[in-house]
């Protein structure tokens, strides 16, 4: 846990964001006030004296997440934001200026939230939409598999039964030549002769 913390840290400082590095600092600060109040007695001067300054504490936190800009903040920030502005809207009065603040300022994070939100399901539709695409040219393909299966098979036939009418006719001649040489008849003799034969 510390480790993934340092990493925010380092990354927050590389960063340049001196509101969040501010944040982080009062967070640490909270963390240790609270850590130092569970030892204390409840009611006692320090435990009172604890407890406001951690109210100071945490009055500082909110002004400095109000500087936030929510353009730069993770869906994961967005919604903290969010249940942070909601209680503390829940323990302001109706109607005051603490109030409408809080009011505006959720608003605005919801309005962000709603951004991102349909963006991730623009992007969820597309992804939805070219696996349809996908599925329906694979359906196609099937569809056409046995056909383009079947016609491949007839020209390979063709192919062979050609070749195979070559060979033969190419015998027929060698065979010719052969007694051409043999009987040494040419032209219409030898026509003759081989018609004679068949």
């Amino acid at each position: 846990m510390a480790l993934k913390k340092d990493i925010v840290q380092l990354d927050i400082i590389i960063g340049n964001d001196q509101a969040r590095k501010e944040l982080i600092e009062l967070e640490s600060q909270a963390a240790l006030v609270k850590k130092e109040m569970k030892n204390l007695k409840v009611g006692t001067a320090e435990y009172i004296a604890a407890s406001a300054k951690l109210s100071e504490i945490n009055a500082k936190m909110d002004e400095v997440r109000a500087t936030f800009d929510l353009s730069k903040m993770s869906m994961k920030e967005l919604r903290k934001e969010a249940a942070l502005l909601k209680i503390h809207l829940n323990n302001a009065i109706p109607g005051s200026e603490e109030y409408t603040k809080y009011e505006t300022r959720l608003k605005a994070v919801n309005t962000r939230l709603s951004e991102l939100t349909a963006g991730s399901k623009l992007a969820a539709t597309a992804q939805t939409s070219l696996k349809t695409k996908l599925a329906s040219l694979a359906d196609g393909f099937n569809r056409y598999e046995q056909l383009v299966i079947g016609v491949i098979a007839t020209l390979t036939g063709l192919v062979l039964s050609f070749r195979k009418v070559v060979q033969v006719f190419n015998d027929y001649e060698e065979k010719v030549d052969n007694l051409s040489a043999l009987t040494g008849l040419a032209g219409d003799n030898l026509d003759w002769l081989v018609i004679c034969m068949k």
